[in-house]
């Protein structure tokens, strides 16, 4: 009897679990709101209603759906997916405050910050805001060996950027092609700053 309880327990953990669930994914890049990273990887027990996207006009969350048996699975990703949100939100923190450092011509200080944000990510997009707009790019025009140095950290980041795992799922030649690009990019943002930007 004991043999047959255990295998009519096994067969009730082998059958499909009828409870569907969600979990909610936001993009993690630069322009993606504050409100979006709070609820990446949150797991929601409706498709529809509050608390499901559109967060906002123009959210571009999603959510997908999984089986209740599958639960646990989610919750760890859900932490994973939770850690990386903040690390988001702290890389832009350290961003800004490099931004507001080389500003302000403290140049060390600046280094010193985006350094620490670089090591969670780097993105062209910041890079092409910092070099284009208003103090930051008057502060690296009036400093070409401070203009040179960020210059190399956003290369040397960059270039790390595309070993990382999240981009060994492209075919080779297409990730070296994208992390060409942005070098290419880098490298044209810092030109008027320094005579040499290779590196």
């Amino acid at each position: 009897m004991r043999g047959n309880e255990f295998f009519a327990r096994w067969r009730a953990r082998r059958r499909p679990s009828r409870t569907v669930w969600y979990q909610l994914y936001a993009t993690i890049h630069p322009e993606t709101c504050e409100v979006c990273l709070h609820h990446h990887g949150r797991i929601l027990d409706r498709a529809e209603g509050e608390g499901t996207p559109p967060l906002h006009p123009g959210c571009r969350c999603s959510l997908l759906e999984f089986p209740g048996s599958e639960r646990e699975y989610y919750r760890e990703q859900e932490r994973r997916m939770r850690e990386r949100a903040q690390a988001e939100l702290r890389r832009r923190r350290l961003f800004r405050e490099g931004e507001e450092a080389l500003a302000a011509r403290n140049f060390e200080g600046a280094l010193a910050r985006f350094r620490e944000s670089v090591q969670i990510d780097v993105f062209t997009a910041e890079i092409e805001r910092l070099c284009r707009e208003g103090s930051g790019k008057e502060a690296l025009e009036a400093a070409p060996e401070a203009a040179r140095k960020l210059c190399d950290l956003f290369l040397k980041a960059y270039r790390w950027k595309h070993d990382l795992p999240k981009y060994r799922h492209m075919p080779e030649r297409m990730r070296l092609e994208r992390r060409d690009h942005g070098l290419r990019v880098i490298r044209e943002l810092f030109s008027p700053f320094v005579d040499d930007s290779a590196g």
